[in-house]
This record gives C-alpha cells, sequence and structure tokens, in this order.
C-alpha cells in the first residue's frame, strides 16, 4: 500500500480565532448547554505528575486543520476559558476528528470528561512560573 503525504490549508486567522472562542465558550459551558450545532467533545487525562493534564478535543471542525494549528486552537481555548495557570498545565493539546480519535482509540471510556474535573485545585503554582 502506498502512502500519502496529507496536505492540510492553514485557515486564515478569522477561522481560527472564530475556533478559539467558540471552544473555549463550549469549555465554559459545559455540561449546561451547546453553543454550537456539532460541539466538541473535551476529553482530559492527568498527566504523569497530577499537577498536568493532555486535553484531548474529538471535533469535526478539525477535519481541514494541521495538527499545529489544532493544538494552539485547544491551547488558545484553554487559557481564554480558565486562565494561564490552567494553560500552563496543559501538557498535549490533541485535536482529533471522530474517525482520527476511533481510530486511536480516544473516546470518553479511560479519560475523564472536562465537565467531571476539578479545575479549581489551584495548589501551589509558583513552580509553573
Amino acid at each position: 500500500m502506498a502512502l500519502k503525504k496529507v496536505m492540510h490549508v492553514k485557515p486564515d486567522e478569522s477561522l481560527i480565532q472564530e475556533m478559539i472562542n467558540v471552544l473555549a465558550q463550549e469549555m465554559q459551558s459545559m455540561p449546561n448547554v451547546n453553543i454550537v450545532d456539532d460541539p466538541p467533545e473535551v476529553l482530559v487525562e492527568r498527566g504523569h505528575l497530577s499537577d498536568y493534564r493532555h486535553y484531548y478535543v474529538v471535533w469535526s471542525r478539525f477535519d481541514s486543520v494541521d495538527d499545529e494549528t489544532r493544538s494552539r486552537i485547544i491551547f488558545d481555548a484553554i487559557r481564554n476559558a480558565f486562565g494561564h495557570n490552567e494553560a500552563m498545565r496543559a501538557t498535549v493539546t490533541l485535536g482529533l476528528t471522530r474517525p482520527e480519535a476511533s481510530e486511536m482509540g480516544i473516546s470518553a471510556g479511560p479519560f475523564t470528561k472536562l465537565e467531571e474535573l476539578d479545575l479549581d485545585d489551584d495548589d501551589d503554582d509558583d513552580h509553573l512560573l
């Protein structure tokens, strides 16, 4: 089987900013209301060190967005929704489409849904500076 290089066109900055805003609003509103018709599914996994987290966002809108931009959108949305300290805890920000997440075995099963995560456990953030 021949491998093909996948080419992703980086979306324009206004689309990136709009996706950041929608994702941040969805993160803040969970689990109350979905802001958009096709809401992102935000899954969080605690890293090996308990203060750090891995964020996985499954969203069909990532279909034509390159990996680097997906990560930037997620990181910026975390910062906008929860502040700088929470964004600094995000050691992995991985954006996936539903087929990609299924292929990788990423689903709500082994992960914490965002609404179940206690984001107010700010022990001592001085070590993050």
